[in-house]
């Protein structure tokens, strides 16, 4: 379970009152190494991810970023 499943259908947030205590800590730590990537990166590579909501969806996207850069 990630960060989708505090989505509803159409994508928008869930109403936080209804979220589990697993969901509320997954949005929590998900919300932390977001920050950290973010803090990490430069402004090139934060325009590539700043409106992801997944850290998984922009660490594979950097991954993929940096692989590109080495070949």
């Amino acid at each position: 379970m990630g960060i989708s499943s505090l989505l509803n259908v159409s994508g928008k947030f869930l109403p936080r009152n209804t979220w589990s205590e697993e969901q509320k800590y997954k949005y929590q730590l998900n919300a932390r190494v977001r920050h950290i990537l973010i803090y990490a990166l430069s402004k090139e590579e934060i325009a590539k991810v700043h409106a992801m909501l997944s850290a998984k969806e922009m660490w594979e996207t950097l991954a993929l970023s940096m692989k590109d850069l080495i070949r």
